[in-house]
């Protein structure tokens, strides 16, 4: 009797061990497929507050923290850190690995990262400033979807 309750005190233990071995895994596996893309845009768009211009720009994960990304553009080096989230693939995007963008207001705001052979996906945490759209806008479409490769 006292063997088996040695044995269920030790189940928490091994649980939480288990837990704290495979969580730096779990997170490097969640933006593994997201680190080392490049996308060219041919329209500007928001990141955070930051406005960057029509350009190639790359992707890559911050070592420390396996919440946010880095953007960087090609030619003029300007970055910025990318706060992200889990996110869904989208439904029948027309490419393998691209970036989502989505119209707020008269701009457009980075929405996220995808996969679909992966089946992984990452959404760019948006301020919660970010400028509603304006009924009846006609600048372009609500979403844009921009073909990215890996390096």
């Amino acid at each position: 009797m006292k063997k088996s309750h040695r044995s269920l005190m030790a189940l928490p233990a091994l649980a939480l061990t288990v837990l704290l071995v495979h969580t730096p895994a779990a997170a490097q596996g969640f933006l593994g497929p997201i680190d080392g893309l490049r996308f060219t845009t041919d329209f500007s768009f928001v990141v955070n507050t930051v406005t960057f211009p029509a350009g190639t720009y790359s992707v890559r994960r911050i070592e420390s923290n396996a919440s946010v990304l880095e953007l960087t553009n090609r030619l003029t080096l300007k970055m910025v850190l990318v706060p992200i989230l889990a996110g869904n693939v989208p439904s029948h995007p027309p490419f393998d690995v691209g970036v989502t963008f989505e119209r707020s207001g008269t701009a457009y705001v980075l929405g996220g990262f995808w996969d679909r052979n992966l089946g992984t996906a990452v959404d760019a945490v948006r301020p919660s400033h970010a400028e509603p759209r304006e009924a009846g806008a006609t600048q372009g479409p609500d979403h844009v979807l921009v073909r990215a490769i890996k390096r």
